[in-house]
């Protein structure tokens, strides 16, 4: 490689240096799949601090190699260091273990750019256009170009499912612009939403234990219930709008998965699986409450659906309580399985307490559920937490009427200034500040073109005529036969 590189053939000291990465690397490929999915699990977050070392010695400048020659694209070349189908022999596979997965990963991310970008021009075409021809130019020489296309890199990382899961993320995490936002065109490309419908299977089938939605929601606080989300929820929430992933497909795909974990649970015990245990299931309970909720027509069979999913699959009541609120047409029957749900579990209280938090949070109607607490049942903390509950009450309503005076003052303040500069008089100097209205622009450049004309006639005309036909011009005709009386 060293010598390749002194003879000016980087591409051949870059394929010197993947072979050394392929057959000398110490890091298996499977350690760098299984950190690629506990980076997008979020279950590390700094990884690969110290640079990979083969033999004691880092390979961290071939990626400087690469930035600088531009040699970019022999990575897309499946085989260009072996003509082989084992992976192990592919560039950008070869390329990982040389350098790590993080640097890898901050390569690619800076040079990834949109699918629709191609490597069809040549050397022999490019030098046949300018008028230059040589002999040793081929037409399989591709120009050594620097970005590299997204559908590209995806299509060499296939196969490996849980690197594209990992490559996919970084750019939907870090690049959204080239995956779910697209600033130029209204539509995405095709290849684009293939990739979409791809990632979502990937994100399923790596979800691990994000994919107990009670689980994922342990530990976190009853105020901050709603803002918690998961790696497919939020992919969900982006990509689903795109039209590329079908809502009925996501909801047809989870429900399936769903039902495969119950019924590997309840095989031992019976072989019919009733709804009750499925929709008691956590696993992708949040997101399929969301793709429901969203994208279907919300019947009210529907509605106590997504109630159960909350309630029994995700099992948290702050949720449930948030979407009883939320659906305003089913409102009423969603609160009455709330409550009878609190009041069947527990006899001592404990869950209809916390019905009555999370009501007080979400600011709703705590006298209806004062109103049904069953005879005998003892509340404990009753008494506190309804005096919480009003003094939060109280105390929003005291933020939100500071914040309307707030409002009104500055609205009075500035319908004052707009008044009393529309009174106020401004010295105005028309020669320097005024702009020209395009009326006059346009008068202006016709008075122009009519003098060019006029320099041109006159040119023309010879001065030399004779003394008949010049034009007399009188002096004395602006004055006038007799004389104005002054007063």
């Amino acid at each position: 490689a060293r010598l390749r590189m002194m003879q000016g053939r980087y591409d051949l000291a870059l394929k010197c240096f993947l072979a050394i990465g392929a057959c000398h690397s110490t890091e298996s490929l499977e350690a760098f799949e299984k950190n690629a999915i506990d980076v997008v699990n979020g279950f590390r977050e700094n990884f690969d601090e110290e640079p990979v070392q083969i033999r004691s010695y880092s390979y961290d400048f071939v990626v400087d190699l690469v930035e600088r020659h531009h040699l970019h694209q022999f990575l897309l070349q499946r085989d260009f260091l072996l003509s082989t189908d084992s992976k192990l022999f592919t560039p950008l596979f070869s390329f990982l273990r040389l350098v790590g997965l993080q640097r890898m990963g901050d390569f690619l991310i800076k040079h990834c750019v949109s699918p629709d970008y191609s490597y069809s021009s040549t050397i022999y075409k490019t030098n046949s256009s300018k008028g230059q021809k040589n002999e040793n130019d081929q037409a399989s020489d591709v120009l050594r170009r620097e970005p590299l296309p997204l559908d590209k890199v995806a299509e060499q990382l296939e196969s490996s499912p849980a690197l594209l899961h990992w490559y996919l993320h970084l750019v939907f995490t870090r690049r959204p612009e080239l995956y779910i936002k697209f600033p130029n065109n209204a539509v995405p490309p095709k290849t684009v939403t293939n990739l979409h419908r791809q990632h979502f299977r990937l994100y399923v089938d790596f979800a691990g234990a994000l994919a107990d939605s009670s689980a994922a929601l342990s530990g976190t606080e009853q105020y901050n219930a709603e803002a918690k989300t998961t790696p497919l929820l939020t992919f969900l929430k982006a990509a689903l709008p795109l039209g590329g992933l079908l809502p009925v497909d996501a909801r047809r795909f989870l429900e399936i998965e769903r039902t495969k974990v119950s019924g590997s649970d309840d095989e031992e015990d019976d072989d019919n699986v009733d709804k009750s245990s499925e929709s008691s299931s956590p696993i992708f309970a949040l997101e399929l409450a969301y793709i429901i909720e969203n994208y279907s027509e919300q019947t009210e069979k529907d509605a106590l659906g997504i109630l159960d999913l909350y309630l029994t699959g995700a099992r948290s009541l702050m949720l449930s309580v948030l979407y009883a609120q939320r659906q305003r047409m089913y409102s009423s029957t969603l609160w009455d399985k709330l409550i009878r749900y609190c009041t069947s579990r527990t006899a001592d209280g404990v869950l209809f307490g916390e019905l009555l938090e999370a009501a007080a949070h979400s600011g709703a109607d705590l006298a209806r559920l004062v109103e049904r607490i069953p005879p005998g049942m003892v509340v404990e903390g009753l008494r506190p937490r309804l005096v919480a509950a009003v003094a939060d009450y109280r105390m929003k309503l005291e933020i939100y009427e500071a914040a309307s005076a707030a409002g009104s003052e500055e609205e009075i303040a500035l319908m004052r200034e707009i008044a009393h500069r529309s009174r106020r008089g401004v010295r105005y100097f028309l020669g320097k500040n005024r702009e020209k209205t395009y009326a006059e622009l346009i008068q202006e450049r016709n008075r122009e073109v009519e003098g060019v004309i006029g320099e041109k006639i006159a040119e023309e005309i010879p001065t030399n005529l004779p003394t008949s036909l010049k034009v007399k011009s009188r002096q004395d005709r602006h004055r006038l036969a007799y004389s104005i009386p002054r007063r």
